[in-house]
């Protein structure tokens, strides 16, 4: 078992100091012990939870798929833009065009989501 020992300063810390020696009222010197190990481990845990594993990051890309589903219809239009068409399309081959194409794009925004 190790031992350590923890310097309180009244002007301080006397909050803590409050909270100890409640802590001794309630359970004498082993619910010091506890409540301090108790803290100490929820204060690792949440440390822990915040900081990613080195080399991993998070990042919530939801704010900017407006901003990428524009960005892609601009590219598309381009490259369309470019294109010549051989032959004549009906007109109602194009909406059908239109369709899948968004369907393609909205399909695209709803991988684009990530899990947490």
């Amino acid at each position: 078992m190790r031992k350590y020992t923890l310097r309180l300063d009244e002007r301080q810390d006397n909050d803590l100091i409050r909270w100890l020696d409640q802590a001794r009222a309630e359970g004498g010197y082993g619910g010091v012990s506890r409540r301090l190990r108790e803290a100490l481990r929820r204060a690792y845990e949440a440390e822990r939870r915040a900081s990613p594993s080195p080399g991993t990051w998070e990042v919530d890309l939801s704010a900017l798929l407006p901003q990428i589903r524009s960005t892609v219809e601009a590219a598309v239009a381009s490259v369309l833009s470019q294109v010549q068409l051989v032959a004549d399309v009906p007109a109602a081959a194009k909406d059908k065009d239109a369709d899948e194409a968004g369907e393609l794009l909205d399909s695209l925004s709803a991988d684009l989501l990530l899990e947490d």
